[in-house]
């Protein structure tokens, strides 16, 4: 009995300490200090994934990178001026914009990655060679094994087109999101740093995106 009711008083404990700790000076430290770490992480994965996107002439890619910072940025400076920077309310709505501007450049990485992997694969050299094949009238065993060897290599650029194009819609809704927050940001006042109703609707949006991405990294 006696150890059910340390029990007890121990889950009242923390039930009582959370909203406290929620609203304190270290919470709110911690937040600033995770976004400050978030930031400087992704700082480095922008670099790389541009120098990357260079490289493969993946003009999509960069501009996606482009578009991501601006609309992150622009999101920061509406927040700065709905919110005030030390209510736990502008740290909480930064911290879901950090996440899934984060969640979208894994995705950019991910990207990257299967772009490379098919770098060597020419396109216009399979479709030529294909087609020569295909209308030989009389094929060797050496002919059939190399038309079977082409479009297994065709089959796999075609999987990882449709790979890239699925993570680059996925994140054109993320940009799509944000902008929508943004919006409904600056077309709202705010009091005592808490966001009226239709702001606050649009980040439940990005926050929900942002457990998506949340879940979606964790699975990969």
């Amino acid at each position: 009995i006696m150890a059910g009711a340390a029990l007890g008083l121990g889950v009242l404990c923390l039930l009582l300490w959370v909203p406290i700790f929620l609203r304190s000076a270290a919470f709110s430290t911690s937040i600033y200090e995770w976004i400050e770490a978030q930031e400087a992480a992704q700082l480095a994965k922008l670099e790389t994934l541009a120098a990357d996107f260079d490289e493969l002439a993946f003009d999509n890619g960069r501009a996606q990178l482009r578009l991501l910072r601006d609309k992150l940025e622009g999101l920061t400076q509406v927040l700065k001026r709905r919110l005030d920077s030390g209510e736990m309310t502008y740290g909480r709505y930064l911290g879901m914009a950090q996440e899934v501007y984060g969640a979208a450049l894994d995705n950019l990485h991910e990207v990257a990655v299967a772009l490379r992997s098919v770098s060597t694969i020419d396109p216009g050299y399979l479709q030529k060679r294909l087609g020569e094949l295909e209308h030989e009238r009389q094929r060797s065993d050496d002919h059939e094994r190399e038309l079977k060897a082409l479009r297994d290599r065709d089959t796999l650029l075609e999987d990882t087109n449709r790979r890239v194009a699925q993570l680059m819609a996925q994140n054109e809704s993320a940009l799509t999101v944000i902008d929508q927050t943004s919006a409904a940001l600056a077309a709202t006042r705010t009091e005592q740093g808490h966001a009226t109703l239709d702001a606050e609707t649009a980040m439940a949006e990005l926050e929900q995106l942002a457990g998506r991405a949340g879940k979606y990294a964790a699975s990969r």
